[in-house]
């Protein structure tokens, strides 16, 4: 089952346009470190696929974010590493604290896409219809973090939101230090490395992980990894 991620910044009209500007590139940045940390390597998946029928990420409007997944099971740790870059970029400028609290308000829809074609910059389908419409429903920032699909026979999607909505909280509640070592953990960067990047010690980062209960984000995100989508969403 294939993914689509609509978001968009919140309250983007307090930036200004140099920090908007800045933003985005750093977002870009983000997709492109997404590919990099990601992209199976393997000589059968290299034979099989280019890097954008596995992630392709663009930016739209301004301030809106829409990316296209090959697979659903990745789709909750990309949106939330998105989620936690805005937040660390929002940190200290000059901007409204709903932008600083919230970062990116998004919504997840799965299915089967019509079309993918970044030659002609198309992403088509019911996943993409989903996500969209549900970013169009309201601009309240803490109200779109939602999974969404066409079926659910088992009423499996309530239970999947739950998780949603929890990891989305939490991350609204962070600093802007921990949204940075959180990023770089759910990048799968070893700690020793996190800690150059960072410039700290270890403990330092070792509390900062605990005060973001990062045990219990990485549980959640791995249980939500492990779903069989298909079977839950189709009968």
């Amino acid at each position: 089952m294939e993914a689509a991620i609509s978001a968009d910044i919140v309250s983007s009209t307090s930036l200004s346009s140099e920090d908007l500007s800045n933003i985005r590139d750093e977002l870009r940045d983000t997709m492109n470190t997404i590919i990099k940390c990601f992209w199976r390597s393997d000589a059968f998946y290299f034979s099989q696929m280019s890097w954008y029928k596995f992630f392709w990420g663009r930016i739209i409007k301004g301030d809106s974010i829409e990316c296209y997944l090959n697979s659903v099971t990745d789709s909750l740790r990309f949106t939330l590493l998105l989620k936690l870059r805005t937040k660390v970029c929002v940190a200290s400028l000059d901007c409204s604290k709903e932008t600083k609290k919230y970062g990116l308000r998004f919504a997840i829809g799965a299915g089967t896409f019509k079309m993918v074609d970044r030659e002609r910059d198309i992403i088509d389908g019911p996943p993409i219809y989903l996500s969209g419409r549900e970013m169009q429903k309201g601009k309240k920032p803490d109200h779109r973090r939602l999974f969404l699909t066409e079926e659910d026979p088992y009423g499996a999607i309530k239970i999947i939101n739950d998780l949603v909505v929890w990891l989305d909280d939490r991350v609204n509640n962070m600093t802007a230090k921990q949204c940075e070592a959180v990023y770089y953990m759910l990048l799968e960067y070893k700690r020793s490395d996190i800690l150059e990047l960072l410039h700290i010690e270890q403990n330092t980062l070792s509390q900062r992980l605990i005060s973001s209960d990062w045990n219990r984000i990485e549980s959640t995100i791995i249980d939500f990894e492990m779903l069989n989508f298909d079977r839950l969403c189709y009968m």
